[in-house]
This record gives structure tokens, C-alpha cells and sequence, in this order.
């Protein structure tokens, strides 16, 4: 009755075990709007996730395509329109997350009250050919304003939900003084925001200032593609229970 019950037990943590995702390729762009002082090589390291091979994307408007950094899965369009460009700097002692976080493209608000977004569109991702189940995205945003400076940026693509989320950005901007890159939606003022668990083929990104606040950069995006793998409690839940199959039969 015990070995019954035990059995029962492990079979529900088996099905209910959660499962974790494995990193399995990225695609990166920087923005480099009308002028970036330092340019990323492709063996540059750079992001959240550090990754290689970031795809520049040059001029207040146009569009680009790339592979994935592993050369799988076919191309991914980029397009973009930024109504500002402009650079946050740049140093000789710069390291690539420095450089990366330079150009931008930007969302602001115009002399009659108006807001001029900035708009990013990305298609299209093919998940099944690239060997993900879904993806995080990262959109690197930073140009080193002092706060009060509330940005928005909206992730529209369904079949995930329309996500806005604010940004106030560092005073002291990446690379001169805040230290390294910082949630905006975990700290009270960062340099990125982070949309967790996208399954979306074609997106798009909004920019701008809310009601009162000047501009909203976007130096950057990085799409993190993930593949989901179970976690290790579920495979030792399997060799318990075969274990204790095998003393039960032995038992008989």
C-alpha cells in the first residue's frame, strides 16, 4: 500500500515538474542612428546575454537582414523609423556593451505636445527552423537623461499580449557611471527592458515619451531564442520510480 502510494506520488511530481529553457541561438541589432563613434566587430561581445555577430543598423530609417549567429533558420527582416538619431558619446576606453549603447534611434515629443514614436518591426521568425519554443527580448534603452524621463515601449505581436512597459533611464547612462546593464522593470531607473517568453513571429516595437517627458532611445534589441528542456528532478523522478518497480517485483 506504501510502495503504491510512494509510486502515485512520483508519477503527479513527474507531470508536474516545471521544465526550464536552453539558450540556443540569438539575433542582435544596434542602432546607430546618424552617427555611432564606435562600431561593434563581429567577435565583439556585447548585451545581457553576451553574444557575438551584432547586425549594425544604420540611419534614422531603413531596413536590414541577418542570420541568427548560429546560421540557422532562413533570414529575419528588420525594419525601422526613428523621427530623432543621435549618439550618447563615446571614449577611447569604451568596451563593446559601451559601444553598443552609443547610436540610437528615438520616440519624442514634438514643440506642439505631440508624441513621435519610434518604431521597430521584426519578421519573421520561424521557431520550428530555428530550433527555439520561444524567446526572450531584450531592447536596450539609454541616453544617459537626467530623470524625470518616463519612456514607453510597446511590444505588439500576437498571439502575445500588447506589453507597454515604462522606462526611466539611468542618470548617469551605460558607460558613464551606472553599473552595467539594468532592468527598468526591476530597478527604479535602468538601461533595458526585458519582454520573457515570446512565441510572436512577427513584431513590433513603439517608442516614446509619456505625457511631459522629452525622448525614448532605443540603442538596441537582442532576441534570445530558448528551448525548452525538462528539468533534472523530472529524469531522477524516473529512476526513483523504476527503482522502486524493480524492489516491488522483486518482492513478488
Amino acid at each position: 500500500m506504501k510502495l503504491t502510494a510512494s509510486l502515485s506520488l512520483l508519477s503527479a511530481i513527474a507531470l508536474t515538474a516545471p521544465g526550464s529553457g536552453a539558450i540556443v541561438s540569438t539575433f542582435s541589432v544596434d542602432f546607430h542612428g546618424d552617427f555611432q563613434p564606435d562600431t561593434l566587430s563581429p567577435t565583439d561581445v556585447a548585451g545581457v546575454i553576451p553574444t557575438t555577430n551584432w547586425i549594425p543598423a544604420y540611419g534614422a530609417t531603413g531596413g536590414t537582414s541577418g542570420l541568427t549567429n548560429t546560421g540557422i533558420g532562413g533570414t529575419i527582416f528588420v525594419g525601422w523609423n526613428g523621427p530623432i538619431t543621435g549618439t550618447i558619446g563615446g571614449s577611447a576606453s569604451s568596451n563593446p556593451d559601451e559601444d553598443m549603447m552609443e547610436g540610437y534611434i528615438g520616440g519624442y515629443l514634438d514643440a506642439a505636445g505631440a508624441v513621435q514614436v519610434a518604431t521597430v518591426q521584426v519578421a519573421t521568425l520561424n521557431l520550428a527552423a530555428l530550433g527555439w519554443d520561444f524567446y526572450d527580448l531584450y531592447v536596450y534603452s539609454d541616453q544617459g537623461m537626467t530623470p524625470p524621463n518616463v519612456g514607453l515601449i510597446t511590444r505588439v505581436g500576437a498571439p502575445d499580449p500588447v506589453t507597454t512597459l515604462n522606462h526611466l533611464e539611468h542618470p548617469l547612462g551605460y558607460g558613464a557611471g551606472a553599473p552595467g546593464y539594468l532592468d527598468s522593470g526591476v530597478f527604479p531607473d535602468g538601461n533595458h527592458v526585458k519582454y520573457s517568453g515570446l512565441t510572436a513571429p512577427v513584431f513590433s516595437l513603439v517608442a516614446g515619451p509619456d505625457s511631459g517627458s522629452g525622448s525614448t532611445a532605443i540603442n538596441g534589441f537582442e532576441i534570445v531564442g530558448h528551448k525548452n528542456i525538462p528539468e533534472p528532478s523530472t529524469s531522477l523522478v524516473v529512476i526513483l520510480g523504476a527503482g522502486l518497480l524493480a524492489i516491488r517485483r522483486k518482492r513478488v
